[in-house]
């Protein structure tokens, strides 16, 4: 039978605005200095601002989804590594169903907002279908909220819907109580209203991550579309994230400190340019799941930026494979989601790209750049 997912067509299409206006803005992003790009990431999520991002922070949850009548349970850890003293990874492990969890990206100990993009994008990006529905309905749903409206998150705040509206016009978001999981209170945020809840989450502006997501989303399957839903027709809650544990101070298990992440690899890459003597700057976010990567970010060295992005060959689909091979030979990458070809350098599945943008620019240690970097090797 058919079912419309009403409130995840409304996420999807959020999502996808999103998304959009970051592609627009992507050529524009990548011209500013690396600590412009942050400013502009924090000014897009202000929510975040009062988050604190440090190494040895640990996030312990467990995860349930209702999917065809059919309870799906897991658990996941959420480690913050150091990296150096401007950079944390970002290692997510556990397990969900039958499926194990791991993923790992960088991100800004300075910009919690690339916490929270990067934390969403590796997730959504990385993990097959029902892991990303569970994470594009829990946290991604609960780290928009926040990042538009935290900063204006206190007990007895709400924000209804314009009554002139059609669309949605009679449901709110409001924070009517405080919460604790883990021994961390929080704000409980509420989509809804009365006993028609379709959506909450515990925030504690100190923490990058939400305490806890219920989302309830599924409409009966013999409702049409064009009806005028009631609270009747909505289902029990369909996905459910909540604390259990929360550390600081955490050391990284040996075997997980040892384990070759793409957030390490790309460290070696950037520790290898600074041994060579290049002056190395800051970093800037990237959209790496567009590319395909595995994750990447901006780089500035001798004083102009460019782009590192790692690659899975071995997991990437056909298409995928073909673009990376070809842009190993010919030196060009077919940016398929943009349509257009870029001039890039790859070093077996890592790939240097941004030396130069067509006719008019090149990077004025172009050479030196690209000798150092044929020369990497990782230890991992």
């Amino acid at each position: 039978m058919w079912r419309f997912d009403y409130i995840e067509y409304i996420l999807k299409a959020i999502i996808i605005a999103v998304v959009i206006a970051a592609v627009m803005l992507l050529p524009q992003l990548q011209k500013m200095p690396a600590g412009s790009v942050q400013a502009w990431e924090m000014d897009f999520y202000p929510g975040f601002a009062s988050a604190r991002v440090e190494p040895g922070q640990q996030f312990d949850y467990i995860l349930e989804m209702r999917k065809d009548d059919t309870l799906l349970t897991g658990e996941m850890t959420v480690i913050f590594a150091e990296i150096d003293e401007e950079m944390v990874e970002i290692i997510v492990e556990g397990y969900f169903h039958d499926e194990e969890i791991f993923v790992t990206t960088a991100a800004s100990r300075d910009n919690p907002a690339s916490v929270f993009t990067g934390f969403s994008s590796a997730l959504m990006t990385d993990l097959d279908s029902e892991l990303s529905e569970l994470f594009m309905s829990t946290f991604s749903f609960a780290g928009m909220m926040i990042g538009f409206y935290g900063e204006e998150f206190a007990l007895g705040w709400e924000l209804r819907e314009d009554e002139d509206e059609e669309f949605m016009d009679e449901i709110m978001i409001s924070i009517p109580e405080m919460r604790s999981f883990a021994g961390q209170e929080g704000y409980l945020v509420r989509l809804g209203e009365d006993d028609f809840i379709l959506a909450e989450f515990c925030h504690n502006p100190e923490l990058v991550l939400p305490l806890m997501i219920n989302f309830s989303s599924f409409i009966d399957e013999n409702i049409p579309v064009e009806f005028e839903i009631e609270e009747e027709d909505w289902q029990e809650a369909a996905a459910r994230v909540e604390l259990v544990g929360f550390a600081e101070g955490v050391e990284i298990e040996a075997d997980l400190a040892g384990r070759p992440t793409a957030g390490r690899i790309l460290q070696e890459v950037v520790d290898h340019f600074r041994a060579a003597g290049l002056e190395v700057g800051a970093r800037s976010p990237r959209f790496a799941g567009m590319m395909g990567a595995v994750d990447g970010f901006g780089l500035e060295i001798a004083g102009d930026e460019v782009e590192i992005y790692l690659f899975d060959s071995a997991a990437a689909d056909e298409n995928l494979a073909g673009r990376l091979v070809e842009a190993a030979e010919t030196g060009i990458f077919h940016f398929e989601m943009m349509g257009m070809d870029i001039p890039v350098v790859m070093n077996g599945d890592i790939m240097l790209t941004g030396l130069e943008f067509g006719g008019f620019y090149t990077h004025p240690e172009k050479e030196t750049i690209v000798e150092v970097f044929t020369g990497f090797e990782s230890r991992m």
